[in-house]
């Protein structure tokens, strides 16, 4: 087993480009539960793996892209059928952008950053508790926006591709608005080891935590 070593703190995280690995072949393995509406008030339940990889990757200019297929937004309201999306990871200073893929395009070049926008921002330095990120502007708490909830040493015992003796800091990220909420946990230099969402009406829920971790 190739191991990942890794040394990261806080302060050496000087851009989103040191969150998650962004190299074509970089791979991360996911476990847990999906729950979705069935047929009229059954809510169904099941086990699932998830794997989510680097399939392309490129830098242009200030701005890392890669092309991801499976990101665990994919499993929001479950079917058993469902497959892997396609997504852009676009890492430019202290932003990171999460955006789908343009239909029929599967070449990273004549990309349009200038669309982006706060919809797309799933990340953004410092990770502060406290701090907030891609907030609605028309609010003055913390709903409709990234919030970081905490701050604290990384939980990673157990995932494989990682060392017993790996330490570092993990940020709880949360995204509140009235019909749901979902929460992200990055730890810099191996990315999102934590996914949950959950659905305050009809039910979809997802629960799922990284289990092995690959890096080219």
């Amino acid at each position: 087993m190739k191991w990942l070593v890794l040394t990261l703190c806080a302060s050496s995280v000087v851009s989103a480009a040191d969150i998650v690995p962004m190299e074509k072949g970089t791979a991360w393995t996911y476990r847990g539960e999906v729950a979705w509406a069935g047929d009229g008030d059954q809510v169904k339940r099941a086990k699932v793996q998830w794997k989510m990889e680097v399939v392309d990757s490129q830098r242009q200019g200030r701005y890392r892209v890669a092309r991801l297929m499976g990101y665990p937004s994919d499993l929001t309201f479950y079917q058993p059928d469902r497959q892997r999306g396609c997504h852009l990871l676009i890492a430019v200073d202290v932003k990171l952008y999460l955006t789908g893929c343009p239909a029929g395009d599967t070449a990273l070049t004549g990309i349009d950053f200038s669309k982006l926008t706060n919809d797309d921002l799933i990340l953004e330095l410092p990770l502060e508790k406290g701090n907030t990120f891609a907030a609605d502007s028309q609010r003055d708490d913390t709903m409709y926006a990234w919030h970081v909830e905490d701050v604290g040493p990384a939980k990673v015992a157990g995932i494989a591709g990682v060392r017993p003796d790996f330490h570092g800091r993990q940020y709880d990220l949360i995204y509140r608005t009235l019909p749901d909420h979902q929460i992200a946990i990055w730890v810099p230099g191996l990315g999102l080891t934590s996914y949950i969402y959950s659905h305050h009406g009809t039910a979809s829920q997802v629960d799922i935590r990284l289990i092995e971790f690959q890096h080219p």
